[in-house]
């Protein structure tokens, strides 16, 4: 069902957070809308002891961060932000995510992949490369297994 991306995926939802996530990765994060709900902690001076005011703040400066996604916006958000075209910073902070689900779903997790797994080929106009690699064979493999009982 997931593989095939069923709509019944897009029942199964997963909610985390993020504690000190830098601003600017969030700004990544709130561009995917569908299927997912992003809540970016205050940065009001009012509402946080804040030792500098929030007009000051760096787009480095570290901050929290809820998300609530279903199955269907996991994968969906894999495919852009597992790519290694992303910002590793980025790609890494959406790693954790995708860390945490296998520890409770593997193969939810397994079905989370960069877009040239997805597709089965890279459709980058200037590719990293990794499509060409024994390990996305590797990975490719996985991605497409549908037994899981052996």
């Amino acid at each position: 069902m997931l593989l095939a991306e069923h709509s019944p995926i897009r029942l199964v939802e997963f909610e985390w957070t993020w504690q000190d996530i830098k601003q600017w990765i969030t700004v990544h994060l709130v561009r995917h809308h569908e299927g997912c709900e992003k809540f970016i902690h205050s940065q009001r001076e009012d509402r946080r002891n804040l030792i500098v005011p929030r007009d000051k703040l760096e787009q480095g400066s570290l901050n929290d961060m809820d998300m609530t996604a279903n199955a269907q916006a996991l994968i969906n958000i894999s495919k852009v932000r597992l790519c290694m075209k992303a910002s590793k910073e980025t790609r890494r902070a959406w790693r954790q995510v995708i860390d945490a689900v296998r520890e409770i779903d593997p193969v939810m997790a397994d079905k989370c992949v960069p877009s040239c797994v997805y597709r089965g080929f890279c459709p980058e106009m200037e590719g990293c490369g990794y499509d060409k690699t024994n390990e996305f064979q590797e990975v490719l493999k996985q991605y497409r297994k549908t037994d899981y009982e052996n």
